[in-house]
């Protein structure tokens, strides 16, 4: 799910950025379009980053075997992740 959530942050992201050009949007200085894209990037980072970390603490739990009581699970669980 976490995969998921992070393309439709990447494609709302991209559609954004698309928008924030003089042709679509019009803001009180030239200098202010470029502002507005790194503070668009910037949230995308941060929220790619609290789900990204998300689905590495998980992976990192199975590699002590703590994710599920079989070890198999945790393996494959584990392996998946972090292969990613």
């Amino acid at each position: 799910m976490d995969v998921v959530i992070i393309g439709a942050i990447y494609k709302i992201t991209y559609f954004l950025d698309a928008l924030l050009r003089p042709e679509s949007i019009a803001l009180p200085h030239p200098a202010l379009y470029p502002a507005a894209r790194f503070v668009l990037w910037a949230f995308y980072t941060f929220f790619t980053g609290l789900f990204a970390t998300g689905l590495w603490v998980i992976a990192h739990e199975c590699g002590h075997q703590a994710f599920s009581e079989s070890k198999v699970i945790n393996n494959a669980v584990g392996w998946v992740l972090h292969s990613g």
